[in-house]
């Protein structure tokens, strides 16, 4: 079965005017860049996690170019294009002066980043056995003429261009440094760079009685926006596998080359990779991205927390009692991702359950207690039926290889609709009881990765309510191409169908009692903003004297004005849940979805969007919201020019959400 996306896909999207400033969505996500990298620079951020931030950065640049600038440059939309690679070349030359002091603030705390020159005799020759023994082995310079084509070399990999003269001719060698090899080497306090190790030994072991005439390091960033075919005639595995080859061998989009490196060089390589006019940029050759994802200062990183447990977890009938006597409301990483992981590891020992459905976007490996623990129903003899979304971006090869393990262990694989991806995290246990079949359902805003768990924030909602999980039924049903979709599910919405539609109803109800006088208001705690019409409505909201409070992490398209605010947070955990709340003439309504309000989400991806009623997790939502609003130390205000800046203050929502669990578990009373 198809959805009929010419009924729902919102397509005048592009071409929607919106009456107020409506921010380039790239040019936004530069922004956000910027806002981590302020984090790298914050003396209130312990050293090693700075460190990490400047690390956080580099990855997230790479993706944005292989992917969002490459769309760019590929529409060849001319005015968007030109001004966000200016943008892009500036936050790169924030990212060398992040840099430089860090390097500076490393050098304060005593580390030090000598030239091989200055090491003492025990030193160079400790060097050199790890040169020879750790690194030369793995060295594969390859002279580029002729015979031998530009090589393959993964998109990001850390490379060493060398020219060397040969009589009256200068040849070019590339010398790729591969994930095997590490990047940095510590001597105490004195930190040696694999570049420079290779740049000090190079001469008498790869370039023997030979002329270097110039040397630089390097990396080319590759373009990742290939298209998969969308040939129905064969296989989707079979599409991807080749859709991922194409992305290995994909154009080179982007250089960048150490800042010791001769313009000469530049121009050899750009003419080697046949990279376009302009897109390189001149980075700082001590501190390279990579880097910093390795700890130097595991002493000086935040303070680790015990994550509160939900309590009788351990025991699998204990855990389906507790889900049956109240719905359950976690706060992940403050409260422990274990209960998800228990509650699926118990659904497939427990004798009396006999089906268990899950969807699959992000999982931390295919060797996960998640993915184990499917596998183990099935062998148990119950039917499992996953969906895994292999369209996933970068998680492709994995979720491939995921299909496989499943299928081999028994589990019935759904591998989605062709044209939409399936984003919803959604989890359904079937448990007979007695006479009677009773679901327990988990619907969250985050993936099924007890690793991110603890790096991101996120939503859990655990209930045994029945209109819940004969909807998450129905939902599954449409996903395994049985049932068309349906507009009247009881209590949750889903895109592309109800889901767009409902927050619009929302709005305009929020509108309507602001029109009659009464008071009207608006939270969204989300992860990006761009949808037009989802603009227009917000800003028409806040202009008919709706109060709307947006905390939007990442990019954001709208500006505030006034009965409109807007922040972003950004720190010790990625902002990754989606929380929405409408005032309603207060009967107020709660929603958790795994939907930002950005197009492809609400068009062109199934997501969920599930209305909350249960009291205590009300109040518990509730209080999330409050602290989130309150914090200070955290927060980003964006102004009417689309410029964002800190704000001012102390309180720190990460910090409270710490230290206050026992705060929120009174609630539950």
């Amino acid at each position: 079965m198809k959805f009929n996306l010419d009924k729902y896909e919102m397509e005048y999207n592009k071409k929607i005017k919106v009456h107020g400033a409506f921010i380039n969505r790239e040019l936004s996500l530069i922004d956000f860049n910027e806002r981590v990298l302020s984090c790298a620079l914050s003396k209130n951020v312990p050293l090693n996690e700075r460190l990490k931030f400047v690390g956080i950065t580099g990855s997230n640049t790479d993706e944005f170019i292989s992917v969002r600038f490459a769309n760019a440059y590929n529409e060849q939309e001319i005015e968007p294009y030109h001004a966000i690679l200016k943008k892009l070349k500036k936050f790169k030359d924030k990212q060398n002066e992040a840099y430089k002091m860090l390097k500076d603030t490393l050098g304060e705390r005593g580390y030090k980043f000598p030239k091989i020159s200055d090491l003492s005799k025990k030193e160079k020759t400790r060097l050199y056995d790890i040169y020879i023994n750790n690194i030369f082995p793995l060295l594969t310079p390859i002279e580029i003429n002729s015979i031998n084509s530009v090589p393959y070399i993964p998109s990001g990999e850390l490379c060493i261009a060398v020219t060397i003269m040969h009589g009256n001719i200068e040849e070019v060698i590339i010398i790729p440094i591969g994930k095997e090899i590490d990047k940095i080497y510590q001597f105490g306090n004195k930190i040696i760079m694999v570049e420079d190790i290779i740049y000090h030994f190079m001469s008498d072991t790869l370039f023997i009685n030979k002329e270097i005439v110039s040397r630089g390091i390097f990396r080319v960033i590759k373009d990742a926006s290939v298209i998969l075919s969308h040939d129905t005639s064969r296989f989707i595995v079979d599409r991807m596998s080749e859709t991922l080859k194409k992305r290995e061998h994909s154009k080179a989009l982007f250089l960048d080359l150490s800042k010791d490196s001769p313009e000469r060089l530049l121009n050899i390589l750009m003419n080697i990779f046949k990279i376009p006019n302009g897109h390189y940029h001149y980075n700082s050759r001590v501190l390279y991205y990579q880097r910093f994802m390795k700890p130097i200062l595991e002493n000086e990183s935040y303070k680790n927390f015990t994550p509160f447990i939900y309590e009788n977890h351990e025991n699998y009938y204990s855990l389906f009692e507790a889900i049956r006597n109240e719905d359950i409301l976690l706060h992940h990483p403050y409260d422990s991702y274990d209960t998800i992981v228990k509650f699926i590891q118990h659904a497939a020992i427990d004798k009396n359950v006999v089906a268990i459905k899950q969807t699959l976007y992000r999982v931390s490996s295919i060797d996960s207690p998640i993915v184990n623990a499917l596998c183990d129903a099935a062998k148990n003899g119950k039917k499992v039926t996953v969906l895994i979304e292999i369209k996933a971006r970068f998680d492709e090869e994995n979720n491939i290889r995921l299909v496989s393990k499943l299928k081999n262990s028994g589990a019935n694989v759904i591998l989605g609709l062709e044209y939409l991806k399936t984003h919803c995290k959604l989890c359904v246990v079937i448990r007979r009881e007695g006479e009677k079949l009773r679901i327990y359902s988990h619907v969250a805003t985050g993936n099924y990765n007890e690793k991110t768990a603890r790096l991101y924030t996120d939503i859990s909602y655990l209930t045994s309510k029945q209109k819940i999980g004969m909807d998450l039924l129905h939902i599954f049903n449409i996903l395994s191409g049985y049932s068309s979709p349906d507009e009247k599910l009881q209590k949750i919405y889903y895109a592309p169908v109800t889901l767009r539609k409902n927050l619009i109803k929302c709005i305009d109800r929020e509108i309507s009692n602001a029109k009659k006088g009464k008071k009207a208001e608006i939270f969204m705690k989300i992860n990006s903003f761009s949808d037009k019409i989802m603009a227009e409505k917000i800003y028409e909201a806040a202009d008919k004297g709706v109060h709307v409070y947006i905390i939007c992490r990442g990019v954001c398209s709208i500006v505030p004005r006034k009965n409109l605010f807007i922040k972003s947070i950004v720190g010790r955990f990625l902002e990754h849940s989606r929380i929405y709340y409408f005032k309603n003439d207060n009967s107020p309504e709660y929603y958790i979805s795994s939907a930002d309000l950005l197009t492809r989400n609400l068009d062109k991806r199934v997501e969920t969007l599930i209305s909350l009623k249960d009291s205590s997790v009300v109040k518990q939502l509730q209080w999330i919201i409050d602290v989130f609003k309150a914090d200070k130390a955290n927060s980003f205000i964006i102004d009417k020019e689309g410029k964002w800046h800190h704000d001012k203050g102390d309180f720190s929502c990460f910090d409270w959400f710490i230290k206050h669990t026992d705060e929120r578990k009174k609630l539950k009373k």
